[in-house]
């Protein structure tokens, strides 16, 4: 073989080696089973240290994300907001990812770009950090955090037939500015979960809370929106609330439940025809297995005070689906013309070196042809809140976690002191017996 033919060859092999190599390592979600199957035994300690163990890139955006969740499952807040920051760091320098990843994302598959997370993903980092410092009694870095928040999603790209906005990420920020006394800013925030609310409904079906209401109407009526107040009572059949006096001559008692697990992605594979080369092409694209929450809502019981039930504030999983649909054109596209590009290669090396080449090319191509399946995998299905207000006081507080039949499936046994016109947090993961995405386990 002369030598130029053997630069050639050698040349050809070695990149066919690579594309195997680079597609040979196992997919996200099943990496990080050890972690979900921590998590439905409700250990976060163990799934951390399953993180730890099993994750690829401990530097990379997706380990911070799931390490930061699990850290505030453990309660260690401050740890959490540590990892939480790091995340933030590493988005931001990937949002202009380089021309040499976005080149190798084309040759071998999506899996090669470092992975630079959703959209909402990117929102609930800021929305978990403020809880985060919520927990910690530091509500100014909380409402730094929301402001931080604001400024991402005034730039979300789009139009509004999409998640383009994040309700619960508004509601966070009307209780920020609640807690600070900031009614005006409060009522801006709360303004716009209501209409990023009305998005929910028409993109998910999500109903409005119902919890929404009386601090839009105690907070209107101080700044003269006496007439939007009555679309508000009418909106949410409220007769009577108790204005901003008597609001804040209670306690603000809020809980949250972070429902479940988001779903997972694993890969499908279908068979695309190309009418320009006459060939048909197996592609593979990422798709969410079933929905992954055993518990429908929380009933708490308050020793002294009224039963109260939580209602979704956020549905992660809704939201998580909706984004994905929104981007399969784009993801297809580039697998299709991935799948081209290597089957020009294969062409090209079959015509120079012969059948046993080009039938070399065809094999690394279909092994390297893989779906990107990561994500922030601890993330609940969804975060469901239910809120009163109490005399100051000691209140014992059961928490039972219902099924969708009815059943009782858990109680939880809580303390919650309330302090006349502060707002008291108390919060839930709730990870145990969520259903697995069993169509994970083919990836």
């Amino acid at each position: 073989m002369p030598q130029t033919a053997r630069q050639s060859w050698g040349r050809a092999v070695t990149l066919v080696v690579l594309l195997v190599v680079l597609s040979a390592c196992a997919s996200h979600t099943v990496r990080l089973r050890p972690v979900e199957r921590a998590l439905e035994e409700q250990t976060p300690a163990k799934a951390l240290a399953a993180l730890e163990t099993v994750h690829d890139d401990p530097d990379g955006l997706s380990y911070l994300l799931d390490k930061g969740m699990l850290l505030r499952m453990m309660g260690h807040y401050a740890e959490s907001i540590e990892a939480f920051e790091r995340a933030k760091a590493v988005a931001g320098a990937l949002e202009a990812t380089s021309l040499r990843e976005q080149a190798g994302s084309l040759i071998v598959n999506d899996r090669v770009r470092a992975y630079d997370g959703e959209a909402f993903e990117k929102v609930l980092l800021h929305v978990y950090e403020a809880l985060d410092y919520i927990e910690l009694g530091r509500i100014d870095e909380a409402r730094v955090e929301s402001l931080q928040v604001g400024l991402r999603l005034q730039d979300m790209p789009g139009d509004e037939d999409g998640y383009r906005d994040d309700a619960f990420a508004r509601t966070l920020s009307g209780l920020i500015y609640e807690a600070l006394g900031e009614w005006s800013d409060a009522m801006i925030a709360y303004r716009k979960a209501y209409r990023a609310y009305e998005g929910y409904e028409r993109l998910f079906g999500q109903p409005l809370p119902r919890q929404l209401g009386p601090p839009l109407l105690r907070l209107g009526a101080p700044l003269g929106l006496g007439d939007e107040g009555r679309g508000y009572a009418v909106r949410f059949g409220l007769e009577s609330w108790p204005d901003l006096d008597a609001y804040r001559r209670q306690g603000d008692f809020i809980f949250l439940l972070h429902n479940g697990l988001a779903p997972t992605k694993h890969e499908t594979f279908i068979d695309h025809f190309d009418p320009a080369s006459g060939h048909t092409f197996r592609i593979a694209l990422p798709a969410y297995g079933p929905a992954r929450r055993a518990v429908d809502h929380a009933r708490l019981r308050i020793a002294g005070g009224p039963v109260i039930e939580s209602e979704v504030v956020e549905d992660i999983d809704a939201i998580a689906r909706e984004t994905l649909a929104e981007q399969l054109p784009l993801i297809t596209a580039r697998a299709v013309a991935r799948a081209i590009a290597k089957w020009k290669m294969a062409k090209e090396l079959r015509e120079k070196h012969g059948d046993l080449a080009g039938l070399f090319a065809d094999i690394a191509g279909f092994v390297s042809e893989r779906a990107d399946t990561r994500g922030w995998q601890t993330l609940p299905a969804d975060i469901q809140m239910a809120r009163t207000s109490l005399p100051a006081g000691d209140y014992p507080v059961t928490i039972e976690l219902i099924a969708a039949n009815g059943r009782v499936l858990a109680r939880e046994q809580r303390r919650v002191e309330l302090e006349a016109g502060q707002q008291t947090l108390l919060e839930l993961h709730w990870t145990h017996a969520a259903r697995r995405d069993r169509a994970a386990d083919d990836d």
